[in-house]
């Protein structure tokens, strides 16, 4: 009778055991809040000028502002408000903001492949409340 229960709990411990690596591996129960590595990088060690870095940034780029912009609205639904090349922290994207009635989200899109790395909602109404909300691209 021992052995049938010690053998029912190291089943059950197995079988949480695969899915726990499977939720861990995944991103499922995890904290959306740390954005993915843009596939193109800048060194951004060294002070340049800022039509200097736009310049470096637009010769990197390898999508245009309008495909950003296309690929951010098959993940938000709204109209761009306005988008930008930029250096995020030494990644080249695109950050998009697309606007849906009070809520304003931004869209970082890598400039390299047109991944969707990060969305980051703002609702209007509660902005003065501090009430962000922030997912990465990594589902």
């Amino acid at each position: 009778m021992e052995k049938t229960i010690l053998g029912v709990l190291i089943v059950v411990a197995l079988i949480v055991g695969i899915f726990g690596v499977h939720a861990v591996t995944s991103g499922v129960g995890t904290e959306k809040s740390v954005a993915q590595k843009s596939s193109l990088h800048i060194d951004d060690s060294k002070e340049i000028s800022d039509s200097q870095e736009s310049a470096q940034l637009v010769s990197l780029a390898k999508i245009t502002k309008a495909q950003a912009e296309a690929i951010a609205l098959k993940n938000v639904q709204g109209t761009v408000k306005e988008s930008q090349l930029e250096n995020d922290n030494g990644d080249v994207v695109y950050a998009v903001d697309v606007i849906n009635g009070n809520t304003e989200t931004e869209v970082i899109v890598d400039a390299g492949n047109g991944n969707v790395l990060k969305t980051q909602k703002d609702d209007n109404s509660d902005a003065q409340d501090g009430k962000d909300s922030e997912n990465d691209g990594a589902d």
